[in-house]
């Protein structure tokens, strides 16, 4: 879901985590973008319209087979 330096960091290690939670504290434009980003993501795969569309979808799909 993360998509790195686009929509967030994927940290997995101590290091990594501390170098992006400093480059985050540091640049509020870094913070809007990789927020605004996230958001636009979240709301075009997982929102409550999505997940609707998607079982219509899945239930028009079962009554045609």
């Amino acid at each position: 879901m993360v998509r790195d330096d686009e929509t967030g960091y994927a940290a997995t290690t101590t290091e990594q985590w501390v170098a992006a939670i400093a480059r985050l504290a540091a640049d509020s434009a870094l913070r809007q973008r990789l927020g605004t980003a996230g958001r636009r993501q979240v709301e075009a795969n997982f929102s409550v319209e999505v997940g609707a569309a998607r079982w219509v979808e899945a239930i028009n799909r079962l009554a045609t087979a």
